[in-house]
């Protein structure tokens, strides 16, 4: 493409991503206004929480098989076919009345959202060469930032003035205007298709997404305090089962879904331990941050949810200059120095006994999770070669979406099982303990494949 395309298409890139982190995010606000507007009965009001993880699910589950379709196909009929059907199926939230409706749209939705992602960090990799992919990466992952920072405020400001309906219909004219427009600008970028050998590898595809159904949904319900632990630590143990079953089958599928040397490629496999350990680590800082803030300083509401804008603030200035530095510099010591600065950033927040100091300590973990951001995804694309792409960094996302629903979940046992007085600067200094993990990982990651080209890379 030419430098005029990819100033039209990585806007559209980031705008879907947006889209997507906008609807994950912002949609815990909504709940009360739903129930309200249906008039919910007991038993339905205890369905509402899986408006957010029916999208969670759908988003998991649904990247393992586009991200093949993605390596298989190519990345422009993936991502258009996933962009119009996540902009129809959100525009049916809005037109839904029931909250059992309602579930199955945010379901079907998160599929399709899950649809595209691979597909995004396939094009990016393909339109910008290594010296120029973790500066295009950090750009285009402020959308998401923005997204996780903004979500709530966006969801507030539609129900002050509007139904929660238009929480939904409002993204959808962005949407649509994203399909039409790489409808036109977005051409194929996949160097070459590289079809598969023998069958689709359905069994693979069957283990692996219901595998992370389980997953995902047992670390999302989970509950320690109460008899429905047993159950929910009986699905996890389903997952680890089937999760098991599938790298064994993909050892001797003829086309795997996952790809053998995949499995066993260091930087990819560290790479995602330390997306995974971040995620977990910044979820549950912030799943917890208002009533932290509250307790410590005695804080508002409204003032605890400011500290949120120093670290939007941080995070969306440090992504695009660390992704160039990565560039001329190499991504392994971006992503070294960044996972230092976000365990730096946690023991500031479990020690900060002064806003300014936990102010300061709120912008370096932005700033440090730009950095690992924009070049941990760089990191990974350089390390596998083109027809591998959507499927690594399938991967990656779902190491994400993985963190996310562990966090809260980690979060909420170290605060019950510790006294109030303490409970809060004890989780969150076991939240930092386990972000070194994540240094430890930064530090074992191979060479930087910068240099390297992509076609050899495995």
């Amino acid at each position: 493409p030419t430098m005029h395309h990819k100033k039209i298409i990585l806007p559209i890139l980031m705008a879907s991503m947006f889209m997507n982190g906008l609807l994950m995010n912002g949609v815990v606000v909504i709940l009360g206004s739903i129930s309200t507007s249906m008039n919910l009965d007991a038993a339905q009001l205890a369905l509402t929480p899986w408006v957010l993880t029916a999208y969670m699910l759908g988003n998991t589950m649904t990247m393992p098989l586009f991200g093949k379709i993605t390596d298989i196909y190519g990345r422009r009929k993936t991502f258009i076919a996933c962009l119009a059907a996540f902009v129809t199926l959100t525009f049916a939230c809005g037109l839904t009345d029931s909250i059992y409706a309602l579930i199955t749209m945010r379901f079907l939705s998160g599929l399709a959202g899950g649809g595209f992602q691979p597909a995004i960090y396939a094009i990016i990799a393909d339109i910008y060469d290594h010296n120029n992919r973790a500066g295009a990466l950090g750009t285009f992952q402020m959308g998401l930032f923005f997204a996780q920072a903004i979500g709530p405020v966006f969801a507030g400001i539609i129900l002050k003035y509007l139904s929660w309906h238009w929480f939904f219909f409002a993204v959808v004219p962005f949407g649509a205007a994203g399909v039409l427009l790489s409808l036109v600008y977005l051409k194929e970028t996949m160097p070459s298709h590289t079809r598969p050998v023998g069958r689709f590898d359905y069994m693979g595809l069957s283990l692996i997404t219901s595998g992370l159904f389980a997953l995902v949904y047992g670390f999302t319900n989970l509950n320690h305090t109460t008899v429905y632990a047993y159950t929910t630590g009986g699905i996890l143990l389903l997952a680890a089962i089937l999760l098991t079953l599938f790298f064994r089958y993909e050892h001797r599928a003829q086309s795997p879904i996952i790809h053998p040397k995949l499995l066993k490629n260091r930087n990819i496999l560290f790479a995602n331990a330390v997306q995974l350990i971040d995620s977990i680590v910044l979820l549950w800082a912030f799943t917890f941050l208002v009533a932290l803030l509250q307790k410590r300083f005695y804080l508002s509401n409204l003032g605890s949810s400011a500290f949120f804008i120093p670290y939007s603030i941080s995070l969306a200035i440090s992504a695009p200059i660390f992704g160039k530095i990565a560039d001329k510099a190499g991504t392994k010591p971006v992503i070294l120095g960044g996972t230092l600065l976000f365990s730096a950033g946690m023991f500031g927040i479990a020690a900060a006994d002064t806003i300014p100091l936990f102010a300061l300590s709120i912008m370096g973990l932005g700033a440090a999770f730009g950095m690992i951001g924009s070049a941990l995804g760089a990191f990974v694309v350089n390390s596998v070669p083109p027809h591998h792409t959507g499927i690594a960094t399938s991967m990656y996302g779902i190491s994400r979406t993985v963190g996310m629903a562990v966090g809260p979940v980690a979060g909420g046992i170290f605060v019950s099982i510790t006294s109030d007085a303490v409970a809060f600067t004890h989780s969150y200094t076991m939240a930092a303990i386990l972000s070194l993990l994540a240094v430890v990982f930064a530090l074992g990651l191979g060479a930087d494949k910068k240099y390297t080209d992509r076609e050899d890379a495995i």
